[in-house]
């Protein structure tokens, strides 16, 4: 059989019947297109890094995602069009003067609070986690995108801003770098 033509198959036929013998003819070339932004040399299919490459840039990477997650937070989120850098960092802003208050008032409601806006800040990095997957095509699961959030943090918000090179190897910013052109919003 040469390469160009079609598979076909024949249905074999029982004895003393009626029926008449036909071919099925199936085109064996099939293409199989992913529905995402072009215009990027971001990897897609999976993690540029492991989870536990927190290390791999420690400056800025390993600091930023560490001493100032936050920025790195508002870093990626801006890189790729899913909130701007001054909201998100905004928002990091706040829970830390919440948590700061809480801790020189000794307030049962500002601890209660504080904790309500860490429990909310790690399932937003958790959130991130998961619409970056999916933008990128990316195996997982909400579970397990949650977990990482949750057990390592830092390490998790590491791959993601290397992922999406939010930073500049070797150079501590506290800006965000362009959003990339196939994620802007219109």
């Amino acid at each position: 059989m040469k390469q160009s033509e079609p598979l076909q198959f024949q249905l074999p036929m029982a004895k003393e019947s009626s029926a008449v013998p036909y071919a099925i003819q199936v085109e064996k070339e099939v293409a199989i297109l992913a529905a995402m932004p072009y215009g990027d040399d971001l990897t897609r299919g999976h993690w540029k890094v492991g989870m536990w490459s927190c290390c791999g840039n420690c400056v800025p990477n390993g600091f930023m995602a560490f001493l100032c997650p936050g920025i790195s937070v508002a870093q990626i989120s801006a890189r790729i069009g899913l909130a701007s850098f001054p909201l998100v960092l905004g928002g990091f802003v706040l829970l830390y003067c919440l948590a700061l208050l809480a801790a020189k008032s000794h307030s049962h409601l500002l601890n209660f609070m504080t904790c309500v806006g860490v429990v909310g800040a790690v399932i937003g990095v958790g959130c991130l986690r998961f619409k970056m997957r999916k933008q990128f095509s990316i195996p997982g699961s909400v579970t397990r995108d949650l977990m990482s959030a949750l057990m390592c943090g830092p390490c998790a918000i590491a791959q993601m801003a290397t992922h999406v090179e939010a930073y500049e190897p070797g150079t501590c910013s506290f800006h965000a770098r362009d959003t990339l052109q196939c994620y802007e919003r219109q």
